[in-house]
């Protein structure tokens, strides 16, 4: 609507629900907000009544609209209708403010508009139900934005160098935001670029933002905070400097770029390290938020797995080195796009040719690619440490060329007809993502080297490279090497079980559970890991219900090893006995009599006899509380 629309209303009232306030221009406007002076607040509320109402945008937050006090005042208005429409600016935002459904209760017949430039298609419904919208319009258009460039680039230790090099070599003179993960970064960086001759600030509200618009100074520093209603046209380059909380948050940060048209960078640098310190920052923010306050806990548990998801298909998209950029964004949004369209203008694109079907879509962390110019391991990694070997591959402990840091690198080798089923395979590992399950980061495919001495590697074959996060050691050698106390081997049964649980729900069965494929992480956490066999299955019919028990035997097995070691030479025979119900000699029944009752259902002759993994979970937890 124009200014000149709205003024010829003379005195019609347009009520604006905008998480930020701001006045508008030449028109007679003003803004509610629990932050005002109440002197200023009741002056305003004083001019808006069915006499006379002196505005004709009011811009409210949400919270400010909920209240009695100015809901009787439109209310006044809305008999007389004076009240013309209802808008809610950046509505993607509508789970995070809640009751504005009353609005359209109070006034069903005004007119409401809700608004927002990202809004995937769940997001959209979201809209329409909290605000109890009924056979309303949907008005959209592409999400896709042509002039920008997108890329992902590696977070190394001198990041804020890199961040100064990009810009004296792409944008010197141009006008920029770089997104930071806290004031104190951002300060940082906005010295940093000082330091190198570069006009720069860190934002502290109202007049630096209003000096950056009025290019008092070009590149401003910020935290996720900024940029709401910025409308500044000659912004040429967008930079997060840390990872952004969604891939919503992201594409909306980097389409304040380029508004003019013109082309504009778009550039993350990523490491996986800020994912789990922003994982932190969230998982710690949302206790705070409900601590004391018992009725929020099950609200605030939903807001934080949401989050933690959004976060996570934030990292699924910087890692994913293969697929367009903007391909990714606009699934996202429930939007189709030919990669072809992007003209080379992402990262991803523009790199070398790949062997076409090598890739993988879905929006996973993986990335398989075909051969290229030169050799990727070779290229970006440095191998220093065999770390084992055995029939499904070889893993190697390597140090990353890019951010320094210490990986495990897996080698599959593979004949070229199996390529389907082994991008089948890391699919679905690297959906895989628990707390008690080894990451994979990234994967990708390559001939095999002609020279390659490996004993996992033919001759034609192509190789599997998987990165995944390193650990210190297999349980297998932690319990050889300590005799863990009964409370140690019950807590890291447990952490196994938890990770099995979560995997057969995701229908994925390990197949090959034992303690040497259990490692142990450098803060001692327990990890399942060496997924050589595993593959999906559906848990709910029969094969995929005798799969799923396959895995509860091996627990048996597990249990028993964690309580009582045993050679590999003496293993077949202890284990017919335990299936007698003949423990050792030296096993305790009476104190342990509750493990050895699992152990025996674990490894229940009759696989249909056998629990669930979250029937062994239950009873662990009840043994552990004494019940």
């Amino acid at each position: 609507m124009t200014a000149k629309q709205i003024q010829g209303e003379i005195h019609a009232l347009s009520c604006t629900i905008f998480p930020f306030y701001f006045l508008g221009v030449h028109i007679p406007a003003a803004s509610l907000s629990a932050s005002m002076k109440w002197t200023e607040h009741q002056e305003i509320l004083r001019e808006i009544n069915p006499q006379y109402c002196k505005y004709k945008l009011l811009y409210v937050t949400p919270r400010v609209v909920r209240s009695d006090e100015l809901l009787t005042k439109l209310e006044s208005l809305s008999h007389r209708g004076w009240l013309t429409r209802i808008v809610i600016d950046e509505a993607h935002c509508i789970s995070h403010d809640q009751g504005l459904e009353i609005l359209k209760k109070k006034f069903p017949k005004v007119p409401v508009l809700a608004l927002t430039a990202t809004a995937t298609v769940r997001v959209q419904e979201d809209v329409v139900k909290a605000l109890d919208l009924v056979n309303c319009i949907v008005f959209k258009q592409s999400f896709n934005r042509p002039n920008l460039r997108y890329s992902v680039v590696p977070k190394t230790s001198n990041c804020d160098n890199d961040i100064v090099d990009f810009i004296k070599a792409n944008h010197l003179d141009d006008c920029g935001i770089i997104y930071c993960m806290s004031n104190t970064n951002c300060e940082k960086i906005a010295e940093k670029l000082q330091e190198c001759g570069l006009q720069a600030a860190s934002y502290y509200g109202a007049s630096t933002q209003e000096q950056w618009i009025m290019d008092d100074f070009k590149i401003i520093c910020a935290t996720d905070v900024f940029g709401t209603g910025i409308n500044k046209p000659n912004v040429r380059f967008v930079i997060h400097q840390s990872l952004p909380k969604s891939i919503e948050n992201y594409c909306q940060e980097c389409g304040r770029a380029g508004r003019d048209g013109q082309p504009a960078s778009c550039v993350l640098f990523y490491r996986y390290n800020d994912y789990i310190e922003l994982k932190h920052i969230l998982s710690r923010g949302m206790v705070d938020q409900s601590y004391g306050h018992i009725q929020a806990t099950t609200r605030t548990g939903r807001i934080l797995e949401t989050c933690l998801d959004s976060l996570q298909e934030m990292v699924s998209y910087c890692e994913n080195d293969v697929d367009c950029r903007r391909h990714l964004q606009l699934i996202h949004f429930g939007e189709e796009f030919n990669s072809a369209n992007c003209q080379k203008t992402c990262d991803n694109c523009s790199k070398a040719q790949r062997i076409p079907g090598s890739s993988i879509d879905g929006g996973t962390p993986t990335s398989l690619v075909g051969s290229t110019v030169d050799n990727k391991y070779d290229r970006d990694f440095v191998e220093y440490e065999k770390l084992g070997e055995g029939s499904c591959g070889t893993v190697y402990k390597c140090r990353s060329r890019f951010d320094g840091l210490t990986y495990a690198i897996k080698k599959i080798a593979f004949m070229d007809c199996d390529t389907q089923m082994v991008v089948e395979e890391v699919r679905l590992l690297c959906k895989a993502q628990h707390e008690h399950v080894v990451r994979y980061y990234q994967a990708w495919i390559e001939d095999a080297p002609p020279s390659s001495h490996s004993s996992s590697v033919v001759s034609g074959s192509k190789i599997l490279y998987i990165l995944m996060e390193p650990c210190k050691q297999t349980l297998e050698k932690t319990v050889k090497d300590e005799r863990l106390s009964s409370r140690t081997a019950l807590a890291y049964f447990r952490e196994i079980v938890e990770a099995l649980v979560f995997l057969h729900d995701k229908h994925i069965i390990h197949y090959d559970l034992k303690l040497s494929n259990v490692f142990v992480d450098a803060t001692g956490t327990l990890k399942i890991g060496d997924f050589g066999l595993a593959t999906v299955v559906d848990t709910e019919r029969e094969v995929g219900l005798i799969a799923a028990k396959f895995d509860i035997y091996s627990l048996g097995m597990i249990l028993f090893d964690l309580y009582h070691p045993i050679s590999d030479e003496l293993r077949n025979d202890a284990l017919l006995k335990l299936q007698d119900g003949d423990f050792p000699p030296d096993w305790c029944l009476e104190l342990k009599h509750a493990i050895s009752k699992l152990i025996l259902w674990l490894l229940e002759a009759n696989a249909y006899d056998r629990p669930s993994a979250s029937e062994v979970l239950h009873f662990i937890d009840r043994f552990r509380n004494g019940s």
